[in-house]
């Protein structure tokens, strides 16, 4: 709805007639210019799922718009929605904004919100909603089976406004699966809300359970079911405990489970990832101990456990342990962590307990492991931190060879502080963690003085030792002992004493010890050492240095400061060795350095060497009095020092007439003496004769002062003429000894008075100044003496008064003569005077006369004329548009025609050509000159001129002014714009009127003064090489220009919806400014350069390879032209992130830019196959902020990669076949099984039972082979051969059978067995029958030949051994086969019939 205008009357009823309009108002609507559907259904086809909202009103830039979905705010955490602003930058009312589902979830199955939202003092809210039903369903990529059932449990969720018509399984083969007891069970659906759970389950799975299942679901009746398939793996192998596994024992077990339904024919460990033979763990190592349980059938589950001993750091890493069964080779790995913490103190392992003695704590915690973690220290329960400056150091230290040191260092500790409970806490990311614990008891001895104050050093500067020692421990010293110098101290109780007490504290105790030495001299100076003596011999003590000390000084120094500027203080030290340093604490409390001398050594052992130390007090004043306290400082920084007092004394003496009077007689003198520093008395002297009071002067009374002062007075007489001092007396209790001193004197001569020199006549230079000077004699001096100047002008009746400092004002009371007077009196007998006039101007003109006046005597100056040349009018700085004209005109008066040339102030030399005019009016000639430049470019901003005018060699220069040239100050010279979107050109240029070469702005009744400007665009057209008006373009919108604090104004221009064809697109501005004499602007038409549109967009995006293997790593490229690199992203499927399902990230994206050419590249590894939904499109999206983005996209499909594929052999191992493999160069491989050469031994068949094949082939979109590897069946030749005789015999207890038991002499067992093995028997034995002992061919196995008697038959079984073998059943028959019976009767050789 388009806004319309309301208009009307005001009317005051029948009483008045008055009627009155109302203003205009505009009426505006608010309202959803697309709504959202009342309902909406979407399934997994149609994702993605647009929405669009799209609100109008008044003013888009008040208008939000805000989606939810549910009771969800929608923002860029919300999973699997994008939002987009699709407005039309044209339009002012409009907003539409799109949101899209990129996938299918049960959270879309709610009501969907548009909420339109208007800022502002009329700030309102609408809403669109759609009630959306996501209908849709969804299963796992894959599903395992359970470690500890077995069971295979599928889950297919399904969800919509209601359930489905049904749902249905099948396996890989497309079989239906149904409910099968201790097969398969399909539970009943489990509803909740509006999902709808479909559970199958595999009981007991098998491997051969394992594969693709399908979920198909029908939501209405006779529609198409939709199909999601899962993929169930069954598990066979896990470790208890789980990986990863934190060791922090000497000794580890773990157990590996295998979960199947077979047997495992055996397990093998590995110290690796892999199962390589070269990393096989022997459980002949001592290290390692391997049991394995019998396998457990009704669990399915077989166990085998590994110990490792002597645990180090190195056995950190995998472990993996391989079953082996009949199908199946199971496997898993354990990532081993060993980590390892012991405590040490001071470097030490040590027990529980320990004692700190030496006044610190240092506990370190051993680490051994392959990763540092993050170490926390704790006292008791108390954390401790390393602050700065404080008692406690925390050093983590580094983790080098698999070890890392972690130490606590604690100083200054105490008892009642410090004793107790230390535990080192090493925290690791992964969740584990280490503790050790030291237990800490604290005893400290300590030197103290009678405060507590730590002392390690006592200076004895008298002839008593007062010393005393802590102990702060656990419990009372059974007992102390001191000694000097190594010999124990007995105490007497008189001369030397001692004496302790004791303090309980709450958890410690303090025990003090004392000692008093007296008649304490140099020889006692020694090492003082108290021990504190416990039961259980840990001991503590303390040293003391006992050092005697000693300082002799004068105390009283005096310096006469009025003739003595600098005084040397001394002083003597006294000790054993020498001092390291001296200083002075001057009175004001300051420090200084004195100069300390060489160190005089004592004659003997018992006797103290010497040393002295200097100050030079220089430049001494009143100021350097006081006490000076003179510290020498000994070995180990202890110090001994001694005061002494400096007096600076000075009498100061004034005088009225200074201390060189010339005075004429009758006038007076007055005389004052101060004396400072606790002068006593003060007389007065002529030469050496004392004065005496009202004889000689008379006293004038001064105020108190904490001086001594004294003020006399007296009149000049013909003999006053000579030297006065005063003279001081000073003494005090300090230093009672009377000193005398006294002042400078003062000289009085007899002079007479007379008029030197009258003041000059002049001509002065405009802007210059001018000097008078009178000179005057002084009897009098300078206190009775008044100096005055007057000034009269051509225009002038009588002379004026030039007051103040010399200065004169007109009628109108302003000052027109700026002068300033000085006097100087310093010339003995002379009073000089000078008038000068600063910066003359015509008002300066005129005669000029000096006065001068004690009392009623005057002295008056002859007059003198001062004429002035000057510039009356200078130029003025002037503003000029480039390219225009600019005047400069400076004015000259004087007393005569001038030459007025101009100047640059850079370089002085002249410029241009001036024109000249005269005037002359009296006396006065004005001439004024005119310089012009045209052409004005930008070169000339910034040039300073003055003008300089001439009268013969004499010369005035007018101030610099600054010529300003406005010029167009910048542009947008490239413009980078997306296509849909608006660009816009900006055009700076300058619009404040300058006043100097500061950028100071011209002031008019202070305030800033700008240029008028029109600004006008045009276009250029490539059609005819011609620039053209912007105005005919709707597309450009000129926008009004803005002004800058700064004075710089800037034109935009806005071009909207742009478009490919805009890229190298070149505009133009055009400043016309407008002239304005009043203020010396000079106006014209400034162009500015081009300016280019440049469009960016992505110009290209590719992948490495676009059809990678799984576990290879491809490269994403994409590149985009724009002013600034933009900001890429890669995502996945309308995500908005990269999926990590497929792909794992490897190098996140790096941009480079070369100019204005900006590409990223991301590098990833293909984790899974995604041919299966046709690939994945990838999406490179530029984002150059302010909402501008462009995106691009290409699809990338992943495929097996068959080197990770396991194949299938049916080829025994060991059988000498060899298998080698082919790349086909498309992803696929081939396997090709090749049978062994035949041989004497042994001959080989290729045998390809069902299933198999000689050749098997992967291929990178199936993932697997297509058969198992066809097996080479071995023949070797048959090499023995055996035969049966069987022959009915009567067998009774009187006439036992051959061959049985009871049979004796030639048939009996062994007797049969010799005629049957017989080889030269002529009747008898095996040879006569068997074809092969006929003829050689075979040997008669004797050994194995054996005879029994069973069922009334004597059973002969004999055996052979082919030479050669043979390789078939036939051949082998008729070789061995009997010809006929065997005889073992009537034999031809004598056997033993017994």
């Amino acid at each position: 709805m388009s806004p319309f205008t309301v208009r009307g009357t005001v009317s005051f009823g029948d009483a008045d007639d008055l009627t009155f309009d109302t203003v205009t108002t505009n009426i505006y609507k608010r309202e959803f210019v697309e709504s959202l559907p009342v309902s909406t259904i979407f399934r997994n086809t149609d994702i993605p799922k647009a929405f669009l909202c799209s609100a109008s009103g008044e003013d888009k830039e008040l208008l939000t718009l805000s989606w939810k979905i549910g009771d969800v705010l929608v923002d860029d955490e919300v999973e699997h929605v994008t939002l987009r602003d699709e407005s039309d930058s044209s339009s002012t009312t409009t907003k539409i904004s799109k949101l899209t589902i990129t996938a299918n979830k049960p959270t879309f199955n709610a009501q969907f919100k548009c909420i339109a939202t208007w800022s502002g003092v009329n700030g309102k809210s609408i809403e669109s909603t759609s009630d959306v039903n996501a209908v849709g369903v969804a299963v796992d990529e894959n599903t395992f089976s359970t470690g500890s059932s077995g069971d295979g449990v599928l889950s297919c969720v399904v969800w919509g406004d209601s359930p489905p018509y049904s749902v249905t399984w099948s396996n890989e083969r497309g079989d239906a699966i149904t409910n099968q007891p201790d097969e398969t069970e399909i539970a009943d659906s489990i509803t909740e809300g509006i999902t709808y759970t479909h559970l199958l389950t595999v009981k007991k799975m098998s491997f051969g359970d394992q594969g693709k299942y399908t979920c198909s679901v029908v939501f209405v009746e006779n529609e198409t079911p939709v199909n999601v398939v899962t993929t169930l793996h069954k598990l066979s192998a896990s470790f208890e405990p789980a990986t990863p596994y934190f060791v922090h024992e000497k000794t580890v077990q773990f157990s590996c489970v295998y979960n199947g339904l077979d047997d495992p024919q055996n397990i093998k460990w590995f110290r690796s990832l892999t199962d390589d033979a070269e990393n096989l763990i022997s459980n002949s190592d001592a290290k390692y101990t391997i049991t394995t349980g019998n396998f457990n059938k009704a669990s399915r589950t077989k166990t085998s456990v590994i110990t490792v001993e002597y645990v180090e750091v190195t056995d950190s890493g995998d472990y993996t342990c391989k079953w082996t069964t009949e199908t199946f080779n199971p496997k898993s790995t354990m990532v081993v962590s060993v980590r390892l913490l012991t405590t040490l103190y001071n470097g030490i392992q040590h027990s529980t307990t320990v004692y700190s003695t030496d006044g610190s704590i240092k506990i370190t915690c051993n680490y051994e492991g392959t990763t540092s973690g993050t170490m926390e220290w704790y006292y008791n329960s108390q954390k401790l931190e390393d602050a700065a400056d404080d008692a406690i150091t925390i050093n983590p230290g580094s983790l080098q060879s698999n070890a890392q040191q972690y130490t606590l260092t604690i100083t200054d500790v105490t008892p009642p502080d410090n004793a107790g409970s230390y535990s080192c806490v090493l925290l690791f990311t992964d969740g584990d963690s280490l503790r050790a614990s030291t237990e800490v008891v604290v005893r400290k001895s300590s030197s103290v003085d009678r405060a507590g104050t730590a002392e390690s050093t006592i200076v004895v500067t008298g002839d008593e030792l007062s010393a005393r020692c802590l102990m702060e421990g656990d419990k009372v010293p059974s007992g102390v002992t001191w000694t000097k110098g190594g010999d124990k101290i007995v105490f007497d109780g008189s001369t030397k004493i001692e004496n302790t007490n004791t303090k309980q504290l709450e958890s410690s105790v303090r025990f003090f010890s004392n000692i008093t030495i007296k008649s304490f001299d140099f020889a006692d100076e020694d090492s003082y050492i108290c021990s504190f003596n416990f039961g259980d011999g840990i001991n503590v003590q303390s040293t003391i240095e006992v050092v005697s000390a000693k300082i002799t000084n004068n105390e009283c120094e005096f310096v006469e400061i009025r003739t003595d500027t600098s005084k040397t203080l001394t002083c003597t030290y006294h000790g054993s060795s020498a001092a390291t340093a001296v200083s002075f604490t001057r009175p004001d409390d300051s420090v200084v350095a004195g100069v300390l001398a060489e160190f005089s050594a004592g004659g003997d052992a018992i006797t103290a060497g010497s040393q002295t130390g200097s100050y030079a007090v220089s430049s001494v004043s009143e100021a350097s009095s006081g006490s000076y306290k003179c510290t020498f400082t000994l070995t180990g920084g202890k110090t001994v020092e001694f005061i002494q007092r400096l007096t600076a004394r000075k009498a100061v003496i004034e005088s009225s007439a200074g201390l060189n009077a010339d005075l004429i007689v009758q006038a007076s003198i007055t005389l004052t003496c101060t004396v400072t520093s606790g002068a006593r008395s003060l007389d007065w002297y002529k030469g050496v004769a004392k004065l005496i009071e009202e004889q000689n002067y008379e006293r004038i009374k001064v105020s108190e002062s904490d001086d001594l002062v004294s003020k006399i007075t007296f009149n000049i007489a013909d003999d006053s003429a000579g030297s006065y001092t005063c003279r001081a007396v000073q003494y005090d209790n300090f230093c009672p000894t009377e000193e005398t001193f006294n002042s400078e004197p003062v000289v009085v001569s007899i002079i007479a008075a007379a008029l030197i020199t009258n003041p000059a006549s002049a001509t002065a230079y405009g802007g210059a100044s001018h000097v008078f000077e009178c000179v005057f004699p002084n009897p009098f001096g300078t206190d009775y003496n008044e100096i005055t100047w007057s000034f009269k002008s051509a225009g002038d009746s009588v002379a004026r008064p030039m007051i103040g400092n010399g200065d004169v004002y007109n009628d109108q009371n302003e000052r027109v003569i700026d002068g300033t007077k000085a006097s100087d009196s310093s010339v003995a007998n002379k009073i000089s005077t000078t008038l000068t006039i600063g910066s003359v101007n015509s008002d300066a003109a005129g005669e000029y006369i000096c006065f001068i006046k004690w009392g009623r005597i005057i002295i008056k100056s002859a007059a003198a004329t001062l004429k002035v040349r000057e510039i009356s009018s200078p130029p003025e700085t002037t503003n000029v548009a480039k390219g225009g004209e600019a005047k400069f005109t400076c004015k000259t008066s004087g007393d005569s025609a001038v030459l007025i040339t101009f100047h640059k102030t850079s370089c002085d030399e002249s410029v241009g050509t001036v024109v000249v005019t005269e005037a002359t009016s009296g006396d006065n000639v004005t001439t004024t000159g005119i310089l012009t430049i045209a052409g004005v470019t930008a070169t000339d901003h910034g040039i300073e001129y003055y003008c300089k005018a001439a009268w013969g060699e004499n010369t005035v220069e007018s101030g610099k002014v600054f010529l300003s040239v406005l010029d167009i100050t910048s542009s947008t010279e490239t413009v980078w714009g997306l296509a849909g979107y608006v660009a816009e050109f900006k055009c700076y240029s300058d619009a404040l009127l300058k006043a100097n070469a500061n950028g100071d702005p011209y002031l008019v009744n202070k305030q800033k003064t700008y240029a008028d400007a029109q600004i006008s665009w045009e276009v250029f057209d490539t059609s005819d090489t011609s620039w053209k008006s912007t105005a005919s373009n709707s597309r450009f919108v000129v926008k009004t220009s803005m002004r800058s604090n700064d004075g710089v104004s800037l034109s935009p221009m806005s071009l909207n919806n742009l478009e490919e064809g805009d890229n190298d697109l070149k505009v133009r501005c055009n400043i016309a400014y407008q002239t304005d004499a009043a203020n010396n602007f000079y106006g014209g038409t400034v162009t500015s350069g081009e300016l280019t549109m440049k469009i960016g967009s992505i110009t290209s995006f590719t992948s490495s390879k676009s059809d990678p293997l799984v576990g290879e790593t491809i490269t994403l490229t994409c590149t985009a032209t724009g002013e600034i690199a933009p900001t890429f992203s890669f995502t996945t499927h309308g995500k908005n992130h990269f999926d990590t399902t497929f792909f794992k990230l490897v190098k996140a994206a790096t941009v480079t830019s070369v100019d204005s050419v900006h590409t990223a590249e991301y590098t990833t590894e293909t984790l899974r196959v995604n041919t299966m939904i046709n690939g994945q499109v990838v999406n490179c999206l530029a984002d150059y902020g302010l909402a501008q983005k462009t995106e691009k996209e290409l699809t990338v499909t992943t495929y097996f990669n068959c080197a990770d594929v396991t194949w299938k052999s049916l080829n025994p191992d060991g059988n000498g076949a060899t298998i080698a493999q082919e790349d086909l160069g498309d992803g696929s491989l081939k396997q090709t099984i090749t049978c062994p050469v035949n041989s004497d031994q042994a001959r080989f068949e290729l045998v390809t039972p069902p299933g198999s094949a000689a050749a098997i082939t992967c291929t990178k979109e199936t993932g697997k082979y297509d058969n198992s590897l066809a097996r080479c069946k071995e023949t070797n030749p048959l090499s023995t051969g055996t035969g049966i005789q069987k022959m009915g015999v009567a067998n009774s207890a009187e006439q036992p059978a051959p061959c049985t038991a009871e049979a004796t002499g030639e048939y009996s067992i062994a007797i049969m067995k010799e005629k049957l093995n017989s080889p030269n028997d002529v009747f008898c034995g095996i040879r006569h029958q068997v074809t092969c002992l006929g003829d050689g061919t075979c040997t008669l196995d004797t050994d194995k030949t054996n005879c029994r008697y069973e069922d009334g038959k004597v059973i002969i079984e004999y055996f052979v051994n082919l030479t050669p073998g043979v390789w078939t059943l036939a051949e082998r028959h008729p070789l061995i086969v009997l010809k006929d019976k065997i005889q073992f009767w009537s034999c031809s050789n004598d056997y033993n019939k017994r």
